[in-house]
């Protein structure tokens, strides 16, 4: 028997996204070709866990809509108190892992 393996769709921003985070320090485990709607990401940085999924801003809506498989994960994930969180750029994907951790203001 043999296995057919499938080549995963990587969005074109994704290694921009992954090179802004690793010259801010994180920790960057790319999992895009798991596929069955595993996020493309899982970020760590400052103690924090981030699981990410990257769309492309320059792709049209319906091709920026998650699939069926990364909804029903998405909500599994979310059932279980975490949360997938989707990111475009690069600026996005830094907001996410920063303000994770900025201190509170008082």
């Amino acid at each position: 028997m043999s296995m057919i393996h499938h080549r995963r769709r990587v969005d074109q921003n994704q290694a921009g996204i992954v090179a802004a985070l690793q010259k801010i320090g994180a920790c960057v485990l790319d999992l895009s070709g798991a596929g069955k709607g595993v996020c493309d990401l899982i970020v760590c940085y400052r103690k924090q866990v981030h699981m990410v999924e990257i769309k492309n801003p320059g792709k049209p809506k319906a091709d920026q809509a998650l699939t069926p498989a990364q909804i029903k994960l998405h909500k599994a994930i979310g059932d279980a108190g975490c949360e997938v969180h989707i990111v475009r750029t690069a600026d996005e994907a830094i907001a996410l892992v920063t303000q994770a951790i900025a201190p509170e203001l008082g």
